[in-house]
């Protein structure tokens, strides 16, 4: 199997993660792309020209990285770390959440990148007043979600890694202290050290 990836991708890199969590390194051979450029090999496996896609050994693909993350999950080794998904409504809502936020730094990663009249001051205040309460959120439930690491968590160390690595200028680790000392000690996991972004 092939899953096509780029570096600064917070999608791609959480299915990264859990390819490195399931114990999935030697079954899923990683592909850097540039999906801007359009690559032939990625365009034939998604209409879309978007990563992460996986292709498998049989020629069909899998995208996107909710769809790539479950059947690493379901094909992997060690915990399922779908479990607390799969039991509790809340623990689904957070996931909700951390993806919501992650679509909405990356819409404001997209807007901060073109040229300066062109940028809606507007859309790029809603998005970081839209963060800032997520982050709020998830800093007064921290506490309240399961202690067993599961996708939840790897999800959410991807996202405030995305944050710290694009948007700076939100500070959020200063502003979220609870939360900050939270993703510095998952952070350390193996699989997020081997996949930061860059």
């Amino acid at each position: 199997m092939k899953l096509f990836y780029s570096h600064a991708s917070p999608y791609a890199r959480c299915c990264r993660v859990l390819r490195l969590e399931k114990q999935l390194a030697t079954q899923v051979e990683e592909v850097l792309v540039d999906p801007l450029q359009n690559p032939a090999e990625l365009i034939v496996s998604n209409p879309l020209g978007k990563i992460p896609c996986l292709l498998l050994d049989d020629g069909d693909t899998l995208y996107d990285s909710t769809v790539i993350n479950d059947y690493f999950n379901s094909l992997g080794q060690g915990p399922d770390l779908l479990a607390a998904h799969k039991t509790s409504w809340q623990v689904r809502k957070w996931q909700a959440l951390s993806q919501g936020m992650l679509d909405v730094a990356v819409a404001l990663r997209i807007e901060k990148t073109k040229p300066e009249p062109q940028q809606s001051g507007f859309w790029m205040e809603r998005q970081r007043a839209a963060l800032k309460r997520g982050l709020a959120t998830l800093q007064a439930d921290r506490a309240l979600m399961p202690a067993e690491p599961g996708l939840l968590d790897l999800h959410m160390a991807c996202m405030l890694a995305y944050l710290a690595f694009r948007h700076e200028d939100l500070n959020w680790q200063q502003d979220y202290d609870r939360l900050a000392d939270w993703y510095r000690d998952i952070s350390q996991r193996p699989s997020l050290v081997a996949t930061e972004p860059k």
